[in-house]
Protein backbone atom coordinates (compact mmCIF):
# COMPACT_ATOMS: atom_id res chain seq x y z
CA UNK A 1 0.00 0.00 0.00
CA UNK A 2 1.18 3.39 -0.92
CA UNK A 3 1.41 6.22 1.19
CA UNK A 4 -1.63 8.30 -1.30
CA UNK A 5 -4.01 4.54 -0.74
CA UNK A 6 -3.19 5.34 3.01
CA UNK A 7 -4.36 8.94 3.37
CA UNK A 8 -7.43 7.97 0.51
CA UNK A 9 -8.30 5.34 2.52
CA UNK A 10 -8.24 7.30 5.84
CA UNK A 11 -10.64 9.94 4.14
CA UNK A 12 -13.02 7.71 3.00
CA UNK A 13 -13.15 5.99 5.98
CA UNK A 14 -13.62 9.55 8.37
CA UNK A 15 -16.38 10.91 5.46
CA UNK A 16 -18.12 7.50 6.15
CA UNK A 17 -17.69 7.73 9.41
CA UNK A 18 -19.26 11.59 9.82
CA UNK A 19 -22.07 10.72 6.85
CA UNK A 20 -23.87 7.87 8.13
CA UNK A 21 -25.07 10.51 10.67
CA UNK A 22 -25.79 12.61 8.26
CA UNK A 23 -26.98 12.01 5.17
CA UNK A 24 -29.80 14.47 5.41
CA UNK A 25 -26.65 17.10 5.06
CA UNK A 26 -26.84 17.91 0.82
CA UNK A 27 -23.52 19.51 1.87
CA UNK A 28 -22.30 16.10 4.08
CA UNK A 29 -23.64 13.91 1.27
CA UNK A 30 -22.14 15.86 -2.10
CA UNK A 31 -18.59 15.31 -0.08
CA UNK A 32 -18.74 11.96 1.04
CA UNK A 33 -19.55 11.67 -3.00
CA UNK A 34 -16.30 13.68 -4.15
CA UNK A 35 -14.42 11.61 -1.77
CA UNK A 36 -15.67 8.29 -2.98
CA UNK A 37 -15.08 9.07 -6.55
CA UNK A 38 -11.61 10.68 -5.45
CA UNK A 39 -8.45 7.85 -6.58
CA UNK A 40 -5.35 8.03 -4.70
CA UNK A 41 -2.31 9.87 -5.67
CA UNK A 42 -0.50 13.59 -5.34
CA UNK A 43 -3.49 15.29 -6.43
CA UNK A 44 -5.98 14.08 -3.59
CA UNK A 45 -2.89 13.90 -1.13
CA UNK A 46 -2.56 17.31 -1.93
CA UNK A 47 -6.06 18.41 -1.66
CA UNK A 48 -5.89 16.76 1.81
CA UNK A 49 -2.86 18.33 2.78
CA UNK A 50 -4.30 21.76 1.41
CA UNK A 51 -7.31 21.10 3.42
CA UNK A 52 -6.17 20.34 6.94
CA UNK A 53 -2.75 21.97 6.91
CA UNK A 54 -4.17 25.18 8.09
CA UNK A 55 -6.08 23.59 10.59
CA UNK A 56 -3.86 20.99 12.10
CA UNK A 57 -2.95 22.85 15.26
CA UNK A 58 -6.47 23.67 15.99
CA UNK A 59 -7.36 19.40 15.42
CA UNK A 60 -5.70 18.29 18.54
CA UNK A 61 -7.68 20.90 20.61
CA UNK A 62 -10.81 19.68 18.67
CA UNK A 63 -11.72 23.63 18.30
CA UNK A 64 -14.77 22.93 16.43
CA UNK A 65 -15.52 27.05 16.26
CA UNK A 66 -12.34 27.96 15.29
CA UNK A 67 -12.02 25.05 12.40
CA UNK A 68 -15.82 26.15 10.81
CA UNK A 69 -14.31 29.51 10.13
CA UNK A 70 -11.90 27.70 7.77
CA UNK A 71 -14.89 26.63 5.94
CA UNK A 72 -17.71 29.14 5.75
CA UNK A 73 -19.60 27.05 3.01
CA UNK A 74 -19.67 24.08 4.82
CA UNK A 75 -21.85 23.24 8.12
CA UNK A 76 -19.34 21.88 10.16
CA UNK A 77 -20.74 22.67 13.75
CA UNK A 78 -24.47 20.87 12.43
CA UNK A 79 -22.59 18.10 11.13
CA UNK A 80 -20.66 17.62 14.30
CA UNK A 81 -23.71 18.07 16.21
CA UNK A 82 -25.48 14.49 14.89
CA UNK A 83 -22.39 12.49 15.76
CA UNK A 84 -22.72 10.36 18.45
CA UNK A 85 -19.66 11.69 21.37
CA UNK A 86 -17.97 8.50 21.47
CA UNK A 87 -17.44 8.06 17.42
CA UNK A 88 -16.69 11.96 17.41
CA UNK A 89 -13.61 10.52 20.00
CA UNK A 90 -12.74 8.19 16.92
CA UNK A 91 -13.18 11.04 14.13
CA UNK A 92 -10.90 13.07 15.91
CA UNK A 93 -8.56 10.66 16.29
CA UNK A 94 -8.32 9.24 12.66
CA UNK A 95 -8.27 12.97 11.56
CA UNK A 96 -4.93 14.33 14.01
CA UNK A 97 -3.45 10.71 12.60
CA UNK A 98 -4.25 11.74 8.74
CA UNK A 99 -2.60 15.14 9.49
CA UNK A 100 0.64 13.66 11.19
CA UNK A 101 0.99 11.34 7.97
CA UNK A 102 0.62 14.27 5.49
CA UNK A 103 2.68 16.46 7.67
CA UNK A 104 5.33 13.33 8.07
CA UNK A 105 5.20 12.75 3.93
CA UNK A 106 6.26 16.50 3.22
CA UNK A 107 9.17 15.89 5.13
CA UNK A 108 10.12 13.07 3.02
CA UNK A 109 12.01 13.56 -0.10
CA UNK A 110 10.00 12.38 -3.14
CA UNK A 111 12.47 10.16 -4.48
CA UNK A 112 12.89 8.61 -0.82
CA UNK A 113 9.65 7.92 -0.13
CA UNK A 114 9.14 6.26 -3.48
CA UNK A 115 12.31 4.06 -2.41
CA UNK A 116 10.38 3.08 1.24
CA UNK A 117 7.41 2.29 -0.66
CA UNK A 118 9.56 -0.02 -3.14
CA UNK A 119 10.73 -1.70 -0.38
CA UNK A 120 7.55 -2.47 1.54
CA UNK A 121 5.70 -3.76 -1.34
CA UNK A 122 8.15 -5.81 -1.87
CA UNK A 123 8.77 -7.02 1.87
CA UNK A 124 5.04 -8.06 1.73
CA UNK A 125 4.71 -9.48 -1.70
CA UNK A 126 7.75 -11.93 0.25
CA UNK A 127 6.10 -12.47 3.31
CA UNK A 128 2.07 -12.41 1.24
CA UNK A 129 3.88 -14.78 -0.78
CA UNK A 130 5.78 -17.73 1.87
CA UNK A 131 9.00 -16.19 0.10
CA UNK A 132 11.99 -17.05 2.27
CA UNK A 133 13.66 -14.77 4.25
CA UNK A 134 16.88 -14.81 2.84
CA UNK A 135 15.29 -14.33 -0.80
CA UNK A 136 13.59 -10.73 0.85
CA UNK A 137 16.81 -9.65 1.86
CA UNK A 138 18.65 -10.24 -1.12
CA UNK A 139 15.71 -8.66 -3.20
CA UNK A 140 15.58 -5.29 -0.63
CA UNK A 141 19.40 -4.89 -1.58
CA UNK A 142 18.32 -3.59 -5.28
CA UNK A 143 16.19 -1.16 -4.07
CA UNK A 144 18.47 0.11 -1.27
CA UNK A 145 21.84 -0.15 -3.17
CA UNK A 146 19.72 1.86 -5.89
CA UNK A 147 22.36 4.73 -7.91
CA UNK A 148 19.60 7.51 -8.55
CA UNK A 149 19.08 9.69 -5.23
CA UNK A 150 21.93 12.12 -6.43
CA UNK A 151 24.40 11.38 -3.86
CA UNK A 152 28.28 12.00 -5.13
CA UNK A 153 29.23 8.90 -3.20
CA UNK A 154 30.69 11.30 -0.23
CA UNK A 155 28.19 10.43 2.06
CA UNK A 156 27.79 6.48 1.32
CA UNK A 157 27.32 4.52 4.69
CA UNK A 158 30.55 2.29 5.38
CA UNK A 159 30.78 -1.23 4.44
CA UNK A 160 30.11 -3.89 7.36
CA UNK A 161 32.77 -6.29 8.28
CA UNK A 162 32.16 -9.17 10.04
CA UNK A 163 34.69 -10.53 12.56
CA UNK A 164 35.85 -14.16 12.88
CA UNK A 165 33.81 -15.97 15.22
CA UNK A 166 35.66 -17.66 17.80
CA UNK A 167 35.17 -21.45 17.67
CA UNK A 168 33.41 -23.15 20.06
CA UNK A 169 30.26 -25.33 21.04
CA UNK A 170 28.14 -22.84 22.86
CA UNK A 171 24.31 -22.19 22.29
CA UNK A 172 25.29 -18.47 21.90
CA UNK A 173 27.10 -19.62 19.09
CA UNK A 174 24.87 -21.90 17.10
CA UNK A 175 21.96 -19.34 17.56
CA UNK A 176 24.43 -16.86 15.56
CA UNK A 177 25.33 -19.36 12.95
CA UNK A 178 21.62 -19.69 12.62
CA UNK A 179 21.37 -15.95 12.22
CA UNK A 180 24.02 -15.90 9.94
Amino acid sequence: MTSHNAIRDSVVEISRRIGKHNLDVPEMKQLMEQIERSKPGVELTNLVRQTLSPVSHLISVKNIDEIAKFFPNFPLKAVVEKVPAPEQDAIWQAISMTSLLITTLSMVPPQMLSKIETMTNTMMGAMQNGGALNDLFKNMGSVIDDDDSGNSGDDEAPTVTRRKKKIGSSKQKEFRDKLC
